[in-house]
């Protein structure tokens, strides 16, 4: 009897751990998983490919802090240029320095959408930098971001300093 319980112990462990059986197999080699987009705008974290802007093509595409960083100089710069509109306005407010955050979409028609302001910041900067950026919305030039192969919108928020007495090169 003992010697029967045995076997049939022995038995059942090797069915029980078998790979051949289908209810205990675990596959070796799953599949990736598929992507799920739950919303209609990403971050730079959620998306596989950054948004690419034209002045930025020569940086490893692959690099999303390099693409973002190239980004956000070349957009700083172009908002930078209107500086002197404001210079008048912050003299008059005494304003030395400012500071706002400027949040936008990229979307995946290649278009710049919902432009606004973060609160917080001096509320006269931020307008003026919300008006400068809308008028320069339809020059920015860029290849959309992705995921999975699919083209998405991007938000993106760019910080954005003014210092009254900058260096005049």
């Amino acid at each position: 009897m003992k010697k029967l319980f045995t076997a049939l112990c022995f038995a059942i462990s090797l069915g029980g751990f078998s790979q051949e059986s289908q209810i205990w197999s675990i596959p070796t080699s799953p599949a990736a998983p598929a992507k799920i987009i739950k919303s209609d705008n990403f971050t730079a974290r959620e998306v596989d490919k950054m948004v690419v802007l034209k002045e930025c093509q020569k940086t490893d595409e692959n690099n999303k802090n390099d693409l973002q960083r190239c980004m956000a100089e070349i957009l700083k710069s172009r908002i930078e240029e209107s500086y002197s509109e404001f210079d008048g306005k912050a003299d008059s407010l005494q304003i030395q320095d400012a500071m706002m955050k400027l949040q936008f979409v990229l979307d995946k028609n290649e278009k710049v959408n919902d432009i606004k302001t973060v609160s917080g910041g001096n509320s006269h900067f931020s307008e003026f930098v919300k008006k400068v950026f809308e008028e320069m919305k339809e020059t920015i030039e860029f290849e959309s971001a992705q995921i999975g192969g699919e083209k998405v919108n991007l938000v993106f928020q760019l910080p954005v300093k003014y210092l009254r007495n900058r260096e005049q090169n």
